[in-house]
């Protein structure tokens, strides 16, 4: 993901023009008094959009940074089926990322991993 800008106001009017909620970008984005700019939220993060494990660069909106960064903690939690295809994630195992990465709304997030689940189902069974 591109970084915010340096200005506030600029930020704020990209965020609702985008339809971001305030709640996501916090959640994602600091201010720094101290700098004057934005930082990352989660110090221990990537850059947005410089996934380890990325094939190519990508953009990912601050509301979705969450559930990015625990789809790409859960890359060993896949259950093959003996004919080789994949069946899902192993619950048990996304429930123990979200535990101990301390994520916030792990509800909302474990949710919208479900969904990147079915999307990707489709991909790795093509």
């Amino acid at each position: 993901m591109q970084q915010p800008h340096q200005d506030r106001q600029a930020d704020e009017e990209e965020r609702k023009r985008t339809g971001v909620s305030q709640e996501d970008w916090d959640q994602a984005f600091e201010w720094d008094e101290t700098d004057g700019r934005w930082v990352e939220a989660d110090a221990r993060a990537p850059v947005p959009g410089t996934v380890a494990g990325a094939q190519e660069p990508f953009i990912v909106w601050p509301c979705n940074w969450s559930v990015v960064q625990v789809f790409m903690q859960c890359s060993t939690q896949w259950r093959r089926s003996v004919m080789g295809g994949y069946e899902g994630m192993d619950y048990q195992g996304v429930d123990v990322v979200l535990r101990r990465r301390k994520v916030k709304k792990s509800d909302r997030v474990f949710c919208q991993l479900q969904e990147m689940e079915m999307a990707a189902l489709e991909v790795l069974n093509g």
